[in-house]
């Protein structure tokens, strides 16, 4: 099996104990199913990353809130990548980004952090980017029957590197959510 034939697999096989977790948790906490949009920026240090300004990545995932924290399992998909005059290389198909989120809210206020990978297609081969993190941070703004998360996004390579943090490289995403 292939490297990234072996990756799907194991992605497909988290996706069924989510799905398992998610039935049997149902009673006693309250789940979200949330769909939205991330909107990508060109990093300046972490490169490895094929998205630049402008970018929409679209998602839906589901949240599982417990106390005053929730993990948010969310799948991304950016349909195409905008071409810029500096790019080099295969124009890339689409991306694939599942990712694990552990938020912690009180008040309206949103905190937390994230893992993530991107599975990038291109006109000659396909593979995933190793994992990466994400530092969030929002607002949750309560509708009548949905609620509304702002959030921006940082994301990086290595702890190490989040110092090397610049406005520039905020992401920004926008999410609809409905208790189920």
């Amino acid at each position: 099996m292939s490297k990234s034939g072996f990756a799907v697999l194991t992605a497909c096989i988290a996706l069924g104990f989510t799905c398992l977790f998610a039935t049997s948790t149902m009673a006693t906490s309250v789940n979200f199913y949330t769909i939205g949009a991330r909107y990508h920026t060109t990093h300046t240090h972490f490169d490895a990353l094929p998205f630049r300004n402008g970018d929409l990545t679209y998602q839906a995932g589901v949240e599982f809130h417990e106390g005053i924290g929730f993990w948010q399992i969310i799948g991304g998909y950016t349909p195409s990548i905008k071409t810029v005059a500096d790019f080099e290389g295969p124009e890339i198909d689409y991306v694939f980004t599942p990712q694990l989120n552990l938020i912690l809210q009180d008040q309206g206020w949103l905190a937390g952090t994230g893992v993530l990978a991107s599975y990038i297609k291109d006109e000659t081969e396909s593979d995933w980017t190793k994992l990466y993190w994400q530092a969030l941070i929002g607002y949750q703004f309560r509708l009548q029957h949905f609620t509304l998360d702002i959030m921006a996004i940082y994301s990086f390579d290595r702890w190490s590197n989040i110092s090397d943090f610049q406005f520039g490289d905020l992401e920004f995403s926008g999410m609809l959510k409905r208790r189920f």
